[in-house]
């Protein structure tokens, strides 16, 4: 559904990252059982070229600096 898409002209990688996620552990850390089966089962697929797939691996690769685990597993087309 649409709003499950993220276009990257108007929601950076590293945005998403931060802070959609960052609320979703939050919530889910708040006993919210949607918010934590969400943020453990959501997946990424990546749309575009090399520039665009080293943003959103890079960016995903911060979570596993900041042990924020699992990373979600991704996606290319």
């Amino acid at each position: 559904g649409a709003e499950q898409v993220f276009d990257l002209s108007d929601v950076k990688p590293h945005e998403f990252v931060q802070y959609g996620l960052g609320c979703l552990e939050k919530l889910a850390a708040l006993d919210d059982n949607c918010a934590k089966e969400t943020r453990e089962k959501m997946r990424v697929l990546v749309a575009g070229g090399d520039g665009t797939v080293g943003w959103v691996l890079g960016s995903l690769g911060d979570l596993y600096l900041q042990n924020r685990e699992p990373i979600p597993p991704v996606g290319i087309i």
